[in-house]
């Protein structure tokens, strides 16, 4: 998720800030994976450092209720009406342009209360461990009042790769600064963070985070969020479980006899939940070169990938591979059968004698009850064809 400038400019002072008064920069971080110096838990001293410094000045510019420019008290004191020419009359207050903006509209902030943080993986909501690290909304009898509760039990949550995940807060409450991380045994990685707005909390406002946690799927991790508000600043955390996913494989038959196919380098997984990836990540046309298989001439073959995925085919053209080059022959006759009705993606290979490699171009389809998942590009098999 992109937030903030892609350019960064010079930091500037707000016309209307007090004197000695910076405006601190926020700069996107994009998700990143960053070595662990010691245990795996995400360094916030930056954060929680920046977050104080945040309520305090909130106070201080009345955010929070804080005092009001004192009234002139001497007698000579007057009020003075601008001029035509004065600056002010003539010059709109600067508006602040959000660089972050709320899903849902933002209400007005509770301070008495903590604000509670929910994982959503699909359906399933998880309340997270919340802990009260910075304390400044209307004073009570005892302090900060409790925490909202964590989920009864400690077991780690199961999160699948296909489903969206997303943070809330509860109440809608807009946090003003973030930072969003994922902690495992090799090292941090940061998901979603930004800086705090130090004169003005109205440049970045958000109640909801969603989380690229397919790219991480496969182990166990901390989720972990701190969280910055006008009147309080939380941390809150979720042990997970990424679950791995089983791409698709594919099935080549020719007379109930398997033939070997080889993945292309363009293969692209689409997840339900919204995440994009190559499969094979490779600058050529196919990942490797698949053995030879002798077949008769315009022998019949039917393409088809494994359990639970339902081919959608492209089209099929023949070639020769050089190394793991393709390049077509568009003088070989070679295609799916017309019109095609089976699901297997019937076609032949070619009549003329020859070595020939064939492309063949489909997408993989699994339609769950609650994800759409997708594998589309091109798969390659060579053929001996005998005279």
């Amino acid at each position: 998720m992109t937030l903030g400038r892609r350019d960064r400019a010079p930091s500037t002072v707000h016309g209307d800030a007090p004197e000695g008064w910076d405006v601190a920069e926020i700069e996107e971080l994009p998700a990143q994976r960053v070595r662990a110096r010691g245990a795996a838990r995400p360094r916030l001293g930056a954060l929680l450092a920046a977050s104080a410094g945040v309520v305090l000045l909130a106070g201080g510019v009345g955010l929070l209720g804080g005092r009001a420019a004192s009234e002139p008290t001497s007698a000579s004191a007057t009020k003075v009406s601008p001029s035509p020419t004065s600056p002010s009359a003539t010059t709109p207050p600067e508006v602040v342009q959000p660089l972050v903006t709320p899903t849902i509209p933002c209400p007005d902030t509770d301070d008495t209360v903590v604000p509670g943080v929910i994982l959503q993986v699909g359906d399933v909501q998880t309340p997270g461990i919340v802990d009260v690290i910075n304390w400044h909304g209307r004073p009570g009898a005892s302090g900060a009042p409790d925490a909202p509760p964590g989920p009864p039990t400690k077991d780690r949550i199961e999160v699948r790769s296909d489903l969206t995940s997303v943070l809330s807060t509860t109440d809608e409450a807009c946090a003003v600064g973030w930072e969003i991380t994922l902690g495992g045994p090799d090292g941090s990685a940061v998901l979603e963070s930004i800086g705090i707005p130090a004169v003005n909390p109205d440049m970045a406002r958000q109640n909801r985070f969603e989380l690229p946690l397919w790219q991480y799927r496969g182990n166990d991790y901390e989720l972990e969020a701190v969280l910055v508000y006008p009147h309080v600043v939380i941390h809150a955390r979720w042990p997970i479980r990424i679950l791995p996913f089983q791409p698709p494989t594919t099935l080549l038959l020719s007379d109930n006899r398997s033939i070997p196919v080889s993945p292309g380098c363009n293969l692209l997984l689409s997840f339900g939940g919204g995440g994009v990836e190559r499969l094979y990540p490779c600058g050529f046309d196919v990942v490797s070169a698949p053995p030879v298989t002798g077949v008769e001439p315009r022998a019949q073959l039917a393409f088809s990938f494994s359990e639970g995925w339902d081919v959608e085919p492209g089209g099929v053209v023949c070639g020769t591979l050089t190394g793991t080059n393709f390049e077509e022959d568009t003088e070989t006759t070679c295609g799916l059968d017309e019109p095609v009705l089976d699901p297997s993606a019937p076609f032949r290979a070619p009549s003329r004698a020859g070595t020939w490699t064939m492309a063949i171009s489909a997408c993989a389809i699994q339609n769950l009850a609650d994800a759409y998942n997708e594998a589309c590009g091109t798969w390659y098999t060579t053929l001996r064809v005998r005279s």
